[in-house]
């Protein structure tokens, strides 16, 4: 029996689930977690086992049989682990750990929801239940979904793909219906060449003296024959110009329809996928889906079109003659025929290795470029040469690999197709010598069974086309589907924001199972500085991003001013909330575009008095080319101090009720800090502002601050009132630095 017939044959894990509920729903339990072990010989194809969670323990089933228990009594916390294919919770009491269970990884979602639940349990006695999770798995070759992702790329959903596709190119349907017949009217034209090429032979050049008598009928097929090759030049000529405006219609709807998918994702979504891989998706496959509508999509219908009529005028005139010619023709193509079926997994496999080493190369491309700078400086140029030498020489690999495979298999079905070329010159020229056939007749046949052949040898291609345009479909589609997006609502509130700003509950997480922040509650008032303050991956930056909503909280609320921050329209969001963020980037571009990115449509004069607050507008000045400056990628050609001002000018600029100052001041000098603290007093007053240094020093000024740990918040205060706790961890990192400080 098959692996997929045991899959199909055993209980889907709900119906597990299910059942195991029904059987323990008189006793007081918290929840129950299916596993499987990893030396399960079917591979994870089914629960093997149940861990049913009560107040007191945890008890574990396995087959039905009861194989262990782990008191929660003295437990210290939960984990996910993910390793060597396999995810697993487990159970930490002091030094010990205790596995509860194991899955493949088509379960982190779900074991993820699990251990952040138990964990709360287990610290604050509160268990949430996630209940039943969705199985983000393929129903038909088990495969986990990835992740934000509903398809699964292997199988395609090709029905759903096509329904996208044509929704997107909707109002071009005319256009490409226009496209598609000029194809046909070509390919018609194109079956009036024999015909006229019989009567000519037969009625005038086997018969010299019937075209000297009568000269306007013979004058009168040599016309024919010219017209039909006008003709058929000139709809080539206009289905060219058609397909081109079409070609440049859709890879701008394509792109743009991509572009625009990825600007919506949040963060997380787009970072999941490397840049290499998304410029892969905006540019080459995009290409791709455009080539093929436009040109092989029409070229393929021409072909098969052409063929059918063939068949049929072929056929007709083997019944009115009595001649297997049709059969000559076309039975060496079936075992070519079978020949591309038997291959046709192997031709998708390799178009999808091919995109797959491609897009590892572009995005490794991409990263040396966009760290050039570091490179230079390290003197790693050789390094990254043999890095992307070797990249590139991979796809080499799999290029040639796939390309000999078609420089063996091509000849192999032109071979078998064209062996039906000598079983029809073999017949007719028998047919001529036995007075059967006359030679006008011979002249047309053969003329049909040469464009036979035509149509023949492009559909042993057209599987390769077909199945490169679904590759790069299925590539555009997954993203075009993933639902990592942060929504908004139709109806979301539009308003001046005041600047309170309320956490509640609030608990989030980069990684399921593992939260950055537990169960913050803040209240921030309009108008106060709040100094955040915590050692390195405590959360501070993922405070700030929830307040500019870069992610979606899990559990919880960010409230501005009272109401969520999901039900605030983005424009009222981003207009209410600046920031300098402690990456600085800056757009090719002018110093003054950069200024004004906030706010595009800015006088000239109010980039110039932002400038002047963020201490940049003396040392832009003394640019060769002033606001007008070019910078370059990134603003590399500006120092680390002149990127950070121009970057708290253009925060200025967009005049903010909320004041975000991520590491804002760790690229300056003490003299130009100082200068920017200066002027960031000024700002700050009648703003909510939430900053983040580095040097504690920076934030005595803070109304209040806010120091975190691994749990969330650890302690408030001002700088005199946290000073005072000399355990406390504000206490430390200050004498800490101040240590620093003092052997320097």
């Amino acid at each position: 029996m098959s692996l997929k017939k045991k899959k199909k044959e055993g209980p889907s894990t709900e119906q597990t689930l299910c059942s195991w509920d029904a059987r323990w729903q008189e006793q007081d339990y918290l929840d129950l977690i299916p596993f499987n072990y990893t030396a399960c010989p079917e591979g994870f194809s089914r629960i093997t086992g149940i861990a049913v969670i009560t107040k007191e323990k945890i008890i574990c089933y396995e087959q039905g049989q009861r194989c262990r228990e782990i008191g929660l009594a003295s437990a210290d916390g939960c984990l996910l682990l993910a390793d060597g294919g396999a995810v697993r919770i487990v159970l930490c009491r002091g030094e010990e750990r205790f596995t509860v269970a194991v899955a493949d990884l088509k379960y982190k979602e779900r074991y993820g929801a699990f251990v952040q639940a138990l964990t709360r349990y287990i610290e604050e006695g509160i268990y949430q239940r996630p209940g039943i999770l969705r199985e983000r798995v393929c129903p038909r070759c088990g495969r986990p979904y990835r992740p934000g992702s509903n398809s699964c790329v292997r199988c395609g959903g090709k029905k759903k793909q096509l329904a996208w596709l044509f929704t997107l190119f909707k109002p071009m349907i005319p256009g490409l219906i226009l496209s598609l017949f000029l194809f046909l009217a070509i390919s018609a034209v194109g079956l009036i060449a024999p015909m006229l090429s019989e009567k000519m032979v037969d009625g005038y050049l086997k018969n010299p003296e019937a075209g000297r008598s009568d000269l306007l009928p013979y004058l009168l097929v040599v016309l024919a024959m010219f017209g039909c090759t006008a003709l058929s030049r000139g709809l080539s000529a206009l289905r060219s110009v058609i397909s081109s405006k079409l070609g440049a219609k859709a890879a701008y709807r394509l792109r743009a329809a991509v572009f625009e998918k990825i600007q919506q994702l949040s963060l997380a979504g787009v970072n999941r996928r490397t840049a290499g891989e998304l410029m892969q998706r905006v540019t080459d496959d995009a290409a791709v889906l455009k080539n093929f509508l436009t040109g092989d999509l029409g070229s393929i219908v021409e072909q098969i079109s052409t063929f059918l009529a063939i068949g049929v005028i072929l056929i007709v005139s083997d019944i009115q003659n009595d001649t297997p010619l049709f059969l000559l023709v076309f039975l060496p193509a079936i075992p070519a025929m079978v020949l591309m079926y038997m291959f046709n997994r192997r031709i998708r496999r390799i178009y999808r290795t091919q995109w797959m080493v491609s897009s590892k190369a572009s995005t490794l491309l991409h990263d040396i470029f966009s760290g050039i700078r570091v490179v230079k400086a390290f003197g790693r140029e050789k390094d990254e040469i043999v890095k992307y030498e070797k990249a590139i020489y991979g796809v080499k690999r799999v290029q040639k690999r796939n390309e000999l495979f078609w420089a063996i298999f091509s000849p192999m079905l032109n071979t078998l197709m064209t062996m039906g070329e000598f079983f029809v010159l073999f017949f007719v020229g028998n047919a001529i010598l036995k007075g059967d056939m006359t030679l006008g007749e011979m002249t047309k046949l053969t003329a049909y069974a040469a464009m036979l052949y035509g149509p023949l040898r492009s559909m042993a291609f057209i599987p390769r086309r077909i199945l490169r345009a679904t590759t790069s479909l299925s590539k555009i589609y997954d993203l075009m589907v993933d639902d990592d997006i942060l929504p908004h609502k139709k109806d979301a509130e539009s308003r001046m924001l005041e600047g309170h700003v309320t956490f509640k509950d609030v608990s989030f997480g980069y990684e399921v199972g593992k939260p950055v922040l537990k169960h913050v509650d803040l209240e921030i008032h309009p108008g106060e500085m709040i100094g955040i303050v915590g050692r390195s991956g405590v959360g501070k930056s993922t405070l700030i991003n929830l307040v500019m909503r870069l992610y979606d909280t899990e559990e919880g609320q960010v409230l501005l001013d009272g109401v969520d921050i999901k039900d605030l329209s983005p424009d009222t969001l981003r207009a209410g909330v600046g920031a300098v963020l402690q990456e600085t980037f800056l757009f090719a571009g002018t110093i003054k575009d950069n200024i004004a990115y906030a706010k595009p449509n800015a006088t000239a004069e109010e980039v110039i008095a932002a400038a002047k607050v963020a201490g940049a507008h003396e040392f832009i000045m003394r640019q060769k080319d002033g606001y007008d400056t070019y910078v370059g990628e990134k603003g590399f050609t500006l120092s680390g101090g002149e990127r950070q001002r121009i970057a708290i000018a253009r925060a200025i600029l967009l005049d903010p009720k909320i004041l975000i100052l991520d590491e804002a001041t760790s690229a300056l000098d003490t003299e130009t800090e100082k200068q920017i603290q200066d002027a960031l007093q000024k700002l700050i007053a009648g703003r909510t502002t939430l900053a983040i240094a580095h040097r504690l020093s920076t934030l005595r000024n803070a109304t209040r601050l806010i120091v975190l740990d691994d749990h969330g918040i650890a302690e408030q205060g001002t700088h005199e009132e946290l000073m005072q706790n000399k355990n406390g961890i504000y206490y430390g990192l200050v004498m800490a630095q101040r240590q620093m400080s003092s052997k320097k």
